[in-house]
């Protein structure tokens, strides 16, 4: 299965930093109109996640780009980052490079090549600015972009069917309400049946469901005010959603366990075994759950809205990678050909189709072989609201870090929720301003 790309990249960018701006229409310079056939040399690729590296990937580029010769390097995951930085400070390196993106791609931009005048028009408009935004330099595409975004990534809600229809619910019919997903929780306890798995070992679970609530009630754009400092989490409109997750944490809805399981780990376990509903967990996981529970068993839904009958303001999904160029590289041309290639339409679909990977390319569906779970969430993100970046990739990392110390704490009821969002905040105020 492919590898969970959310919280473990969080924990990535060692360097703090403050975002800036929000999101707005950029004007567009014309692109370099070098000619694919013009373009040619070797370049080499570092990738971390080996699925990046395929021959049906490799040939589809060199159809398009026949004299250029790509050659991939896959690191190994342990130290990649640290590979990459001393590499990069050194001056050397490779001429693309595989880095999540958000916040963990921000310390490297110093040393990454401006891809704005490299993109397309027609590829610009093809994926969204809230995926742009994720490769771009505090997150404002008028500062530049320093990579392609790839791996779209947020939090969905799997569910067992049968279950549900064990504990009298219709397994056609999902929650689509926080009243109705509360409801069901009773229902599936009252049954004998625990509602959602989770785990909360590492202290990320509550950023977890923080993602998967906060479209209930936050507007798009206090999202984006909350990564950049301009929304206090001891806001009103913050803090209810953390009360939203302690009261489902409160509750008694998560297995015994899931104060020592990982969520990444233990909890799917359990959930794939059938000891729970629910859970809380990214798109890529049809490959455990539809094997263990049968796909006709396995639903899924996105973030319920916060009133019976309204959808919620937004969903948050967003790129979990970045193919950038290193600023050194001898030849940039052909490396942003590549870099911008994996995001394209062919591409895009060759990895829905072989994995499941969710396309940041607005041009990609799923294909009649696709998983259906897979279709059902790029359906839902195409008829909602509007979609803004995943949040917790928009918090610097020591934010991240304090909320992942903090909210245990509060569950534990050691600490206060507002003495738990007045600390996050003093980290946040104590972060120095980027230029």
């Amino acid at each position: 299965m492919r590898r969970m790309p959310a919280l473990r990249r969080g924990l990535l960018a060692a360097v703090a930093f403050v975002l800036a701006g929000m999101v707005g229409v950029v004007a567009y310079a014309a692109p370099r109109t070098t000619a694919p056939r013009q373009v040619s040399g070797t370049i080499v690729v570092w990738d971390f996640v080996k699925q990046d590296q395929t021959p049906e990937g490799d040939a589809l580029f060199s159809k398009k780009y026949p004299n250029v010769t790509v050659k991939h390097v896959l690191q190994p995951l342990a130290g990649y980052f640290q590979l990459v930085a001393a590499s990069l400070a050194a001056h050397s390196g490779p001429d693309v490079i595989e880095l999540s993106a958000g916040g963990a791609l921000q310390p490297y931009i110093p040393a990454l090549e401006n891809l704005t005048s490299y993109i397309p028009r027609s590829l610009k408009n093809e994926i969204s600015p809230s995926q742009w935004v994720m490769v771009s330099k505090n997150f404002d595409q008028s500062q530049g972009i320093y990579g392609a975004p790839l791996d779209k990534f947020g939090f969905v809600w799997w569910y067992n069917k049968k279950l549900f229809k064990q504990a009298g619910l219709d397994p056609s019919r999902p929650p689509s309400s926080w009243p109705e997903l509360k409801a069901a929780a009773k229902k599936l306890k009252a049954a004998g049946i625990t509602p959602f798995a989770g785990g909360d070992k590492t202290g990320n679970l509550g950023a977890i469901w923080f993602d998967a609530l906060a479209g209930m009630t936050l507007k798009p754009k206090q999202a984006y005010q909350l990564g950049n400092g301009t929304l206090k989490f001891s806001s009103p409109v913050v803090k209810r959603v953390f009360q939203q997750y302690l009261q489902i944490a409160n509750a008694g809805w998560f297995q015994d366990t899931w104060r020592t399981d990982i969520n990444g780990v233990q909890a799917p376990a359990v959930f794939a075994s059938g000891r729970a509903a629910m859970i809380v967990q990214g798109p890529g996981y049809f490959p455990v759950f539809n094997p263990a529970l049968g796909y006709r068993n396995v639903g899924v839904f996105q973030t319920p809205g916060f009133t019976p009958g309204n959808k919620p303001n937004f969903l948050a999904f967003s790129a979990g990678l970045s193919y950038s160029v290193n600023k050194n590289s001898s030849n940039k041309n052909a490396a942003a050909a590549y870099a911008l290639f994996k995001v394209s339409a062919e591409m895009e679909q060759l990895d829905m189709n072989r994995q499941g990977r969710l396309p940041t390319n607005n041009k990609v569906s799923p294909g009649p072989t696709a998983p259906p779970q897979v279709r059902q969430i790029v359906a839902t993100q195409k008829s909602a609201k509007t979609i803004v970046p995943y949040l917790v990739a928009l918090w610097p990392a020591a934010v991240q870090t304090a909320v992942y110390m903090n909210l245990p704490q509060v569950v534990g009821r050691r600490m206060s929720l507002d003495a738990a969002l007045a600390d996050i905040d003093a980290v946040y105020a104590r972060l120095p301003k980027n230029p």
